[in-house]
Order: C-alpha cells, then structure tokens, then sequence
C-alpha cells in the first residue's frame, strides 16, 4: 500500500511541476455562489449584509517544504524510500489540515437580501455571513467540474444579544467604500483621528482638499455644501472653516461625498456635496461614554449620552472645543505704477488667535406604530474667538513725495451661535420603499464681530483710534415634503416640493474708539430676504439587471430683496432655474462598473459675499461684500469607472465643469494707493480633470490607500484670463490588530492653488496615530501627532492686477502632538438599522465663505497684513 502512495504522491509532483508554465490563479473559473439572506425573525431580506468567501487549503502545492526541496534526486527517493515517502506525506497532509483559509472575494445582499459571487475557480471554499448584532453563518462549499454552481437558499441570520466589553464586536466596513452615487471615508477607524477637528478629518477624503486657512475643495473648486448627519446647517453656509474647528475628530463617524446629487436635492453646490457623520449609537438599552483630547493646539473634550427603550430613542451629546493660544506671522508688500511713478506698500506683523466653543445636539425618536414615527433634533454651536495683531508698516510714493512709516494695533472679537431645530414625520406604506416624508426646520444664527484699531506714526495724519463693529442675524424657515413610490422590481418615483425663507439683516458701523461718534458714512442696518420656492420628480429604473438609470428635473425660483436703513436704494430680484439630471451607469460583472453622469448645478452667494459692510481695519487694504452679486451657473459631465478586485477597490472618473457668472474677489488699487477688495460675478470658469482612488486591503489587519487629482482650470473676466495646471494627492497606512492596537499614517500634497488674478503656493503635510484598546474594550488610550517633520508652513500668495503686483507671505504653526482618553458604561444590543431612508430637511442651497470671518454680517477678507 505504502508503494501505491509513493506512485500517486510522485504522479502528483509530476503533474504540479509540468503545470508550474502556467497560473490557473490567473484565469476566471467557472463557479458562482448564491443566495439569499434573511432575518430570522421577521423572515425579511437583510440588506448590506457582508459575504466573505475564504479558500480552503494551502495557497502553495509544495506546502510547507517549498518547491526548492523537490528535486530529481528527492522524487526518485521517493519512489524507492516508502518510509521517507510516508513521512513526507504526513507533513503535507498536517499543512493541508492546518491551513488558514485565505480571503478570496466578498461582497454585500442588495435590497432582496440576494447575493452573487462568480468567477470562481474549482476548489473548496468557506462562505461567511454576517451583519452587525446578528449571529454570522458559515457554510463549506466545493466547486467543481461537475458541480460549478452552488445555491444557498434562505440563509437566515439570528439576533445576538452583544454586552458591551464583555463579548467582542468586529466590524467589517473598510476605511474606504465606493458606491453609485457617493465615496465613504469610515472616519472612526483610523486613529489618528482620536485627536483634531473635523478639519483634520476632511484632509484625509478622497476628492476633498483644505487649505492653509481651512478651506474646503471637492474637485479644486469651493462651491460645495456641507451636510451634519444629512441635514444643513447655517453654521456652515457662512463660517465653515471655523464651524469645522468646532467638531472634534473623534464624533465623526464616517464622510460621504456625492459628486452628482440627484433632483431630490438642493440645486445648490457646483462641485457636490459632502455629508458628515457624527457617531450616534443606535442601541437597545443606555450608552454613555466621555472623549478626552489633550492636544498641544486643540483640547476638546465630548461627553455622549444614549437611552432606547421599546420605539422611544432619546439621544444627546455636548463637547468642547478650542485652542491654545497660537503666534504666526505674515508679510505683505505691494507695489504698483501710476504715470510711471511707483509706490510701494510692505507691512509686517505678528499675530495671535485663540478660540473656544461648545457643541451639542440631543433629539427624540419615537415610533408611533408600524408606519409611523416621528423625529425632533436640534443642534446648537456657540464660539468666540480673540484675536490680536501688531504690524510695522511703511507707504512711500514717488509721485508725491510721500515717505510714511507707522505702527498699528488691532483686537478683534468674534462670538457666534447657532441653533436648528428640525421635525420630521413619517409615513410608509404597504411595500418596501413606499413612503412619505414631511419635515421642518427652524435656523437662528447671530453673530457679532468688533475690531479695535489704534494706529501712530511719522504723520500726525495716520494717527487715528476707531472701532468696527459688525452684528448678524439670520432666521431661516424651511418646509420640505418627499414622496417615494416603488413600481415593481425595475422602477422607483421620487417627488417632492420645499419652501425655504430666509431673513438676513447686518448692523454694522465704525466709530472713534474714545469718543464713541459713529462715522455715518460707514455705517448702515442691511435687511435682505432670499425666498426660495423648489419641486422636483426623479425616476430610477433598472434593465436587464446590469443598467440603472437615474434621471430628473428640480425647478427652483427665487426671490431676493435687499434694503438700507439710512434711504441708500435698495434692490429686488427674481430669477427661475430648471435643473436637470442624468446617471446611467453599467455593471460590467459583479464587482465592477461604469457610470455617466450630465447634472446642472448653481450656487446662490450667501451672506459671506454679499455684505456690504466695509472693512477698513487696514486703511490701504479696503473689503467688503456685493449684494448685486448673481447666481453661479454649473454644467457637469463626468465619467467614472470602479472596481473590486478581491481586496483591492479602484475609483477612477474624468470630468468635465463650464460654469458661468462665476463668483471671484477681485483686487483694485485707486489713485490714492488704496487696495479695494471685493466679488464679482467674473463671467465664466473651465475645468476639465481626472481622479484616482486605491484602497488595497491587505489581509485582515492592513490596508493601504493612494488618491491622485488633476484638473486644469480656466478663468475668464473681461479681458483678464488665468489657466493652469492643479493637482493634488494623498497616501495612507493603516493597522488594525485583534489585541485593539490600532496604526495610521497619512500624508497629502496640494499643488499651487489658482485664482483669477494669481495663485497660493502648496504645501504637504503629515499626521501619524497610534490607539489602544483598554478596560476589555469599554475605553481606549491614543497618540496622533500632525506634521512631525516642521514646526511650521510657509504660505505665499500673489496677485497681479492692472498696474500692480502684490505678495502675501504667512508662517503658521502646524506640528501638534495630542493625547487621548475615552470610557464608555452601559449595557446595550444592537438593533439592525432601519430601512427607512430618514433624511429631513437638506438646505444644500447657498455658496459658503471660504475665509471663515463672514456670518450673517461677516466680513470680507482684506489684502494686507493685520
């Protein structure tokens, strides 16, 4: 018998050494697996349930011994030696038994509970089923020539009861997800966002850029919107560089990015729309738990509370956020020529800023019965920042003779607070995705904005004291409505009507600082009413199981009313826009895809740009708002691919922008050597580009990332034309270790940024983190440092104009070091998530400030050094 297992054990090296020519690996077997998953319970299909499959058996036929250790001589031995045959015949076997099954594929059951893996070679395999709070399934499946098709009929999943820190809870969901119509950036497992701001979090998105200053790009353009847990807020509309300061790192659950909304959205955005997450638990029982940030420039802290009993849910959460004190620098020179005499403006500073804050938001979920249940949020957000500025200045003029150096002062205060209150109701009917929504949202947002300036110098004519003063309110009333009717298998109607009405009034006013006379040639209360009046129909329809369609048209009017208290004449406006949309995408197999997408877009100038009110902090260096100021006007086209290869997840698209009455500061110098800075609506803009995302999972512990954009940009104001070439990139490292260790590293580069008139210089930067799991997983400990290698970044912005030229140098502060603590109590089971699609009101509808400063009464950014 021995001699018999020498025969087939040395036929079968024969025949693994002959087929070594060629990798059967590398060739699409003939298998596919299916089936259906169900809830045991309800007996309903479970979507987004995760199928892993797993081959069994040793990746490498040689096993452990390697191909090395079979030569001529070993396999006439064993042809001769039964006893060294039959010892090498126990190793192979033992390996055989003992080999991990190695990840092949996966995928997720679509709204049927349906899956479907093919392409699968002849072998045997292990299929995992699971979803979150279910117990998983596993079944053993062979392939072979004679049985290449496996059905898994009725897989039912049972709820399991998870006690928080006594019974360990993976979940599957990877860093990064690609989907139809949106990317996912799963923010809470990475760890370096254990510590930060929303900022540092958008830094790592695909698609999304920040600046220096804190500005947001999705695609090298501003105009997005930014949604909080799917609703708006006015806090972003007007202040996001500062509202996103104000979100700790460690609340954001995941970040969603959608490209090409459909019509059920808001017209507004040009570039998209991107979707914040916060972390809410959606449990069965009471959660608590408290995030401690001790972070070298922002401490934060957030404490979570979570009760659901039966179909009442209550939530709430509150935090802190700030920073320590922060000194950077800046330079400014500008230099410009009238009637070939030149002058010459430099200025120096030195600058401090510090800011503090508070954020909640609490809510109410309660189901009525079956068919309805109604939700109340509301979502609050009160910060100040000081800020203090000393600058060296020094103006000389040719022409005039004029050599004049002075000193000025400046102490600014900021205070804002915000709140929303949102209710929505809603009905569902007999059939999966049949349902009615009808929601309201009340937004208060006030703001008050001082700078006090005291300037002296060789000139008894630039000495001067005054104050700035600038208050904002802005109450803003939203009704919206949606309906959603599945027709058969292939066919959904989506339709709806919204009612938006806004009332922004800016008092603002400049007086002497000791005497407190207000200069009335600077002062005014600015009332301006923006109405805006939507509907929309969006149809969704599938063929022949590998084309989906989405197409639809929103119409929105608006009304717009501007008026001065002091008889300075007001002004009136009315205008229609028909919005259409179009996504036809392709399933090329199970895993892959492509798409087309034509979408119209605008973006309505919010308060930030259209203020009137005059900074004159820096005399030479003027700003302020246009309330004349038209809609922006986007076409876009794009074609995207993605594909899943085993673990590796490929997002790719070309596209194209041309938009019109573009929105652009524009920089002036008079006669006088004034520089007015203000917007206009430029005339039109070009953007053709290309994307690239990788995810590649390697095994269970690491996954990497790389994301690459390039777009070339063409700006056009009367005769004034700017183009250039932009691109920007990120890369990443990520571990997740079974013993709760978790590893990150991420770095990105941005390229010079363009502008109509110049460009601002790049920069890279660099954030590492390191988590630990503690207290049998109810806390964790954590250390993430941003920009190790320099203390500080250097930024430089030109401008060029007729007949001037001018330089903007700033040093700000990067590198932090931040150390992190959380701790959670209670006890809880998971529920699965509700089918339900619970939107509520989306204002996506206004174009937001990109420097932060503005509010309801905000102020436009000057040129100069402060």
């Amino acid at each position: 018998m021995k001699q018999v297992f020498a025969f087939l054990f040395f036929s079968l090296l024969l025949s693994l050494t002959y087929s070594q020519n060629y990798d059967p690996n590398s060739f699409a077997g003939p298998g596919i697996i299916q089936g259906t998953v169900l809830d045991s319970v309800s007996g309903q299909p479970m979507e987004f349930a995760s199928v892993e499959l797993y081959q069994k058996g040793s990746a490498d036929p040689y096993g452990p011994l390697g191909k090395e250790f079979f030569t001529p001589q070993v396999i006439m031995r064993l042809q001769t030696d039964t006893i060294f045959a039959d010892s090498v015949k126990q190793i192979m076997v033992k390996a055989a038994e003992n080999a991990k099954p190695r990840l092949v594929t996966g995928t997720i059951t679509n709204q049927k509970g349906k899956f479907l893996l093919e392409n699968l070679q002849i072998g045997d395999y292990l299929v995992k089923i699971s979803s979150l709070g279910f117990k998983e399934l596993s079944y053993d499946v062979s392939i072979t020539y004679n049985q290449t098709a496996s059905f898994l009929r009725d897989c039912r999943l049972s709820k399991e009861s998870i006690i928080l820190g006594e019974v360990e809870v993976v979940e599957k969901a990877p860093l990064y997800e690609s989907q139809i119509d949106k990317v996912i950036f799963n923010a809470e497992k990475d760890a370096s966002n254990e510590s930060g701001t929303g900022t540092d979090v958008l830094r790592k998105v695909p698609m999304v850029t920040v600046d220096h200053e804190g500005n947001v790009q999705l695609r090298g353009s501003g105009n997005i919107k930014i949604l909080i847990n799917g609703k708006p807020s006015a806090l972003f509309n007007n202040n996001l560089k500062e509202a996103l300061k104000m979100i700790p790192a460690n609340q954001i659950k995941k970040v969603e990015v959608i490209t090409s909304p459909s019509a059920k959205y808001d017209a507004e955005g040009t570039a998209g729309i991107i979707n914040i997450i916060t972390k809410k638990k959606d449990v069965e029982g009471v959660y608590a738990s408290v995030n401690l940030s001790m972070d070298s420039q922002n401490p934060s802290t957030n404490l979570n509370y979570n009760q659901k009993k039966g179909r009442l849910n209550g939530y709430a959460n509150v935090g802190y956020s700030g920073n320590f004190p922060r000194d950077f620098t800046n330079t400014f020179y500008r230099r410009d020529n009238i009637n070939g005499y030149e002058r010459i403006l430099s200025q120096s500073a030195i600058s401090s800023q510090k800011y503090n804050g508070v954020y909640g938001q609490g809510g109410v979920e309660y189901t009525l019965n079956e068919k309805n249940s109604i939700n109340s949020s509301v979502t609050f957000n009160s910060f100040g920042s000081v800020f203090d500025s000393e600058s060296d200045i020094q103006f000389t003029d040719s022409l005039m003779g004029i050599n004049q150096i002075y000193n000025r002062t400046t102490e600014g205060n900021f205070v804002h607070s915000n709140i929303d209150w949102s209710t929505d109701y809603m009905r569902t009917f007999k059939g999966e995705g049949h349902e009615l929504m009808l929601a309201f949202q009340l937004t208060n947002q006030v703001t008050d904005q001082i700078y006090n300036n005291i300037q002296s110098g060789n000139d008894s004519t630039l000495n001067y004291s005054e104050k700035s003063k600038n208050e904002g309110d802005n109450n803003e009333y939203t009704l919206q409505l949606d309906y959603t009717l599945p027709i058969g298998e292939k066919y959904k109607i989506e339709a709806g009507g919204k009612t938006i009405l806004r009332n922004l009034k800016s008092i603002y006013s400049v007086s002497d600082l000791e005497s407190q006379i207000i200069f009335a040639d600077f002062s005014d209360n600015f009332d301006y009413i923006q109405n805006v009046y939507a509907g929309y129909a969006s149809v969704k329809s599938t063929w022949f199981k590998k084309y989906e369609l989405i197409t639809g048209i929103r119409y929105e009017g608006t009304q717009i009313d501007g008026s001065y208290e002091s008889g300075l004449e007001g002004f009136s406006n009315a205008y229609e826009n028909y919005v259409p949309n179009l996504v036809l995408s392709r399933k090329i197999s199970n895993f892959s895809s492509i798409k087309f997408t034509l979408s119209n877009r605008i973006q309505r100038p919010s308060m930030y740009y259209l203020n009137p009110f005059v900074n004159s902090t820096d005399k030479l260096n003027v700003s302020k708002g246009n309330p004349g100021l038209s809609p922006e006007n986007t076409f876009n086209y794009e074609l995207g691919y993605s594909t899943f290869i085993n673990t590796l997840m490929i997002n790719a698209s070309v596209f194209y922008k041309n938009t019109t009455d573009l929105i652009s500061d524009i920089v002036s110098v008079d006669t006088s050597g004034v520089s007015y800075t203000t917007y206009e609506n430029i005339g039109f803009g070009k953007s053709i580009g290309s994307n690239i995302f990788i995810n590649y999972r390697i095994g269970e512990i690491y996954s990497m990332n790389a994301g690459l954009n390039i777009y070339h940009d063409e700006m056009t104001f009367g005769e004034t034309t700017n183009t250039g070439l932009s691109y920007n990139g990120n890369v990443g490292f990520f571990a997740n270790y079974k013993n709760g260790i978790k590893i990150s590293f991420y770095s990105f580069f941005n390229s010079p940024r363009l502008s109509l008139q110049g460009e601002t210089n790049g920069f890279i930067f660099t954030m590492f983190g390191l988590g630990k799991e503690i207290f049998k997983k109810k806390g964790s400990i954590g250390i993430s440092i941003r920009n190790p290698f320099s203390g500080y970044l250097n930024f430089t912005s030109d401008t060029q104009g007729e007949g001037f030229a001018q330089k903007t140098d700033y040093k700000i502060p990067f590198r932090s070091v931040g150390f992190t603590f959380t701790y959670s109590i209670g006890k809880m089971d998971f529920i699965s998530q509700s089918k339900r699609s619970r939107r509520g009101v989306e204002n996506d509808d206004v174009k937001a400030g990109e420097g932060g400063q503005g509010g309801a009464g905000g102020v436009g950014a000057g040129g100069g050094a402060q």
